[in-house]
């Protein structure tokens, strides 16, 4: 019996399905319109190294936080690699992950950019929240 299931954009690697499938995860991979993977009380999205920075700048990131906020679940960023970037400036950086956190109530989570630390995230947040979520 898997510990639970969970939707991934399938945009994303099929790596990442199998690592978060190593763990016990149902995975179905679907397109999604908000975020790149959702558990049953759970949405988070995950940026890459410079899709995270394009982000920022060209306002994506928040217009995706305010789609996964309308979803009604909790919402997760994975910060997935090297987040140094000499091309930004850190202030609309910082501005937009304090927006995150207090406006759009995310949690952040830093990880390594490999398909198995994303994993190792996501696997967290469906074990640590989803699973303790009553139906």
């Amino acid at each position: 019996m898997p510990v639970s299931s969970v939707l991934i954009d399938d945009r994303e690697p099929l790596q990442l399905a199998l690592a978060v499938e190593a763990y016990g995860h149902e995975v179905e991979f679907t397109r999604l319109h908000a975020g790149d993977f959702q558990g049953k009380s759970t949405i988070g999205e995950i940026k890459r190294g410079d899709d995270f920075f394009n982000s920022v700048i060209d306002g994506r990131l928040v217009r995706q936080a305010q789609k996964m906020m309308n979803t009604g679940k909790m919402g997760f960023l994975i910060l997935a690699g090297n987040m140094a970037d000499t091309r930004c400036r850190m202030e609309p950086v910082i501005r937009t992950l304090v927006n995150l956190v207090f406006e759009f109530h995310f949690f952040i989570i830093p990880v390594m950019n490999v398909e198995v630390t994303i994993a190792y995230a996501i696997h967290r947040v469906l074990s640590d929240i989803d699973s303790k979520t009553k139906r």
